[in-house]
C-alpha cells in the first residue's frame, strides 16, 4: 500500500491559489470589522499626577512625631476614606461626571464605576534600615490618575483626588497628634490625682502612726530606757519607803500617845485612862450632891466624853455600856412619860450623842492611832507614818505610770518595722506615681510639640511634584494594536477558512492524490494551458494590487500617524522597551 505524500511549499502554494478568495473573503471581513470596533470605541483620557512623600523636616532628634503609622497603612485609610460614597457623589456632581450613565445605571454602578476608573500605584525604592541596618523597601511616592473621557474633566478630578489625598493626610496626621495629646493630658491628670491621693494616705498614716514611725525609732528607745531607769530607781524608793513605815509603826507601837497629860492635882504625868477613871469617880460623887444640870456635873461629864473618845477603842467599852444604860432608862421613861416630857426628849438626846461617839471612837480605833494623843514623839511619828503613807502612794502612782508608759513605748518599738514596712510599701508606690508622673509630663510636652509641628505641616506629608496635565492624546483603545489584532485574527481566520475548505473538498488536485486513491498507474497529465494575453493581464492585476497595496499602507499609516498614534513615540517607546531586555 502506499503512503500518502507529506504537503511541502508547493502544496501549500497550491492550496492558497485555488482557495484564495477562502482565505481573503474572511480576513479581509474579519479585519475590518476589528477596525470598525477599534474606530467606534470612545477614546479614554488619562490624567495622572506624582505625589512625593516628603520626610519631617525636623531632625528626629530634636523632635519625635506621635504619628507612628506606617505610609502604606495611612494610604490605605485615606484612600477609604476617600473612596466612600460621600465623598465619590461630590466629586460627580461638581464635576458633571457620567452624564450618558445616569439614565440607565443606578447611583452605586457610577460611584462603582468612578472607583475603577481611579488608580493608585505605590512607588518603592530599596534601602536600609537605621535601626536594624537590614534591606528594606520605603515608599517615596504614589502615582494617582484618572480615566474619562473628557479631557479637562479628567484633569480638574485628577488635581482634586491629590488634594484630597493631601488634605486627608494633613487631617490624618493632626487627628491623630491631638488625640495623642489629649490623651496624655487625661493620664496626666489621672496620674495628679492618684499622686495627691497617695500623699494624703502617706500623711494620714504618719499622723495616725506620728510615735511609731521610723524616724521616732531612736527617741523612743531613749524614752524607753530613761523610764526604765526612773521605774528602777522608783522601786527602790518603794521598797526604802515600805521599810521606814514598818519602821516607824514599830516605834509607835512602843510610844504611850498620852503620856504628856498633866493632872489638875499635882505634877505628875497621867494618862488619859487614868484621867478618865478619876473624872468618873468625881462624877458619881458629883451627881450624888448635885443635879444633871449643875454646871459642874456637865463640866465633868463633857471632860468624860472627850477622854472617852482620846482613848478610844479602850474606852468604846464603857461608851457602849452607858449607851445600853440610857437606853434603859428611856424605855422606863417612856412608860411614865409622853415622848414630849424634858426627860424623855434629854435622854433621848444622851443616847444620839453615846452613838455618836462610839463611832467616832470606833474610827479612831479601826485608824489604829489614839484617839487625840498628847505625847509629842507619838505624834511625830503618827505623823511620820503619814507622811511615807503618801510617799508610798505616791511612788505606786510613780510607778504604774512609768510601767505604762514602758508598755506604750515596748509597743511603739514593737510597731515601728510594720509600719515602717507599710510606709515602704505607700512611699513606693508614691515614687512609681512621681516617676510615671514625670514621665507623662515629658511625654505630654512632646505631644504638643509635635501636634505644634503637625499643624505648622513640618512633620511628614504629601507633596505634588508633577501635577495632573490636560491628556492630548487618548489614553485607550489602542486602535493600532486592536487593528493589529484584527490583522492576524484576519490571516488566522482566513488560514482557517482556506484550510477547512480544501479539507472538505473530495476532488483530486494532483497525479499523486490520483495514484494514492485509486491503486492504478496514473498515464498522463494535461497541463493548464495559458495563453499570452492571459499571461499580460495576470501581470498586470499584479502590478495594479502591489500598487493599491502600497498606497492602502501608506493611507492606513498616514491616518493613523495624524489621529492615533505617532510613530516617533512608537520608536522611543520601542528603543526603551529593548534597552530593558537583559542582553548580555
Amino acid at each position: 500500500m502506499e503512503q500518502p505524500q507529506a504537503m511541502d511549499i508547493r502544496d501549500l502554494w497550491r492550496i492558497i491559489r485555488k482557495r484564495k478568495w477562502y482565505i481573503l473573503l474572511p480576513a479581509v471581513i474579519l479585519f475590518l470589522v476589528i477596525t470598525a470596533i477599534a474606530f467606534l470605541l470612545p477614546a479614554i483620557y488619562k490624567s495622572e499626577t506624582l505625589i512625593l512623600i516628603e520626610n519631617q523636616k525636623i531632625p528626629l532628634e530634636f523632635v519625635q512625631s506621635t504619628v507612628t503609622s506606617a505610609v502604606e497603612e495611612r494610604l490605605n485609610i485615606i484612600n477609604q476614606r476617600i473612596m466612600s460614597r460621600t465623598r465619590l457623589e461630590q466629586m460627580i456632581d461638581k464635576f458633571d461626571l457620567y452624564p450618558e450613565y445616569r439614565e440607565k445605571w443606578t447611583q452605586e454602578e457610577i460611584i462603582e464605576k468612578m472607583r475603577e476608573d481611579i488608580h493608585l500605584d505605590i512607588v518603592s525604592a530599596d534601602g536600609v534600615d537605621k535601626k536594624s541596618g537590614r534591606p528594606v523597601t520605603f515608599t517615596v511616592a504614589f502615582n494617582l490618575s484618572y480615566e474619562g473621557k473628557d479631557p479637562s474633566k479628567v484633569q480638574k478630578v485628577t488635581s482634586e483626588l491629590a488634594s484630597l489625598y493631601i488634605e486627608e493626610n494633613l487631617r490624618v496626621r493632626v487627628d491623630a497628634s491631638a488625640v495623642t495629646t489629649q490623651f496624655m493630658s487625661d493620664e496626666l491628670r489621672k496620674m495628679e490625682e492618684a499622686i495627691q491621693k497617695l500623699g494624703k494616705k502617706i500623711s494620714d498614716f504618719k499622723q495616725e502612726h506620728l510615735d511609731e514611725l521610723p524616724e521616732r525609732l531612736q527617741v523612743n528607745v531613749a524614752n524607753l530606757d530613761r523610764y526604765e531607769r526612773y521605774l528602777e530607781t522608783t522601786h527602790r524608793d518603794l521598797a526604802s519607803a515600805k521599810s521606814s513605815l514598818l519602821f516607824l509603826r514599830g516605834q509607835l507601837a512602843a510610844v504611850d500617845p498620852d503620856a504628856t497629860m498633866v493632872s489638875s492635882y499635882g505634877q505628875r504625868i497621867l494618862s488619859p485612862k487614868e484621867q478618865l477613871e478619876i473624872d468618873r469617880t468625881n462624877l458619881i460623887s458629883l451627881q450624888a450632891r448635885l443635879s444633871d444640870n449643875h454646871p459642874d456635873v456637865v463640866a465633868i461629864k463633857e471632860r468624860i466624853e472627850r477622854l472617852e473618845t482620846e482613848v478610844g477603842g479602850a474606852a468604846s467599852s464603857p461608851l457602849r455600856e452607858e449607851l445600853a444604860q440610857k437606853q434603859n432608862a428611856l424605855t422606863e421613861l417612856l412608860s411614865t412619860y409622853t415622848d414630849k416630857h424634858p426627860d424623855v426628849i434629854r435622854t433621848r438626846a444622851e443616847i444620839a450623842d453615846l452613838r455618836e461617839k462610839l463611832a467616832q471612837a470606833r474610827a479612831g480605833a479601826s485608824k489604829g492611832y489614839a484617839a487625840n494623843p498628847t505625847n509629842p514623839a507619838y505624834i511625830n511619828l503618827q505623823t511620820q507614818i503619814e507622811s511615807k503613807k503618801l510617799e508610798i502612794r505616791a511612788l505606786e502612782g510613780q510607778r504604774q505610770e512609768y510601767m505604762k508608759l514602758i508598755e506604750y513605748y515596748q509597743q511603739r518599738i514593737g510597731n515601728t518595722p510594720a509600719v515602717e514596712k507599710v510606709l515602704a510599701a505607700m512611699q513606693s508606690d508614691y515614687d512609681v506615681a512621681r516617676a510615671n508622673y514625670q514621665e507623662l509630663v515629658n511625654k505630654e510636652t512632646q505631644a504638643k510639640i509635635s501636634e505644634s509641628l503637625e499643624n505648622r505641616q513640618q512633620g511628614e506629608r504629601f507633596a505634588i511634584i508633577d501635577p495632573a496635565q490636560l491628556p492630548e492624546e487618548p489614553y485607550k483603545p489602542n486602535r493600532l494594536a486592536i487593528m493589529f489584532i484584527g490583522l492576524i485574527l484576519g490571516i488566522g481566520a482566513g488560514a482557517g477558512a482556506g484550510f477547512l475548505s480544501e479539507y472538505m473538498d473530495q476532488s483530486f488536485s494532483s497525479a499523486d492524490e490520483l495514484r494514492s486513491f485509486a491503486k492504478l498507474p496514473v498515464l498522463a497529465v494535461i497541463p493548464k494551458v495559458v495563453t499570452q494575453s492571459e499571461t499580460l493581464r495576470r501581470r498586470r492585476r499584479t502590478r495594479m494590487a502591489l500598487v493599491s497595496s502600497v498606497l492602502a499602507l501608506v493611507g492606513i499609516l498616514a491616518v493613523v500617524q495624524v489621529f492615533f498614534f505617532k510613530f516617533d513615540i512608537l520608536l522611543i517607546k520601542l528603543i526603551r522597551e529593548a534597552q530593558k531586555l537583559p542582553i548580555q
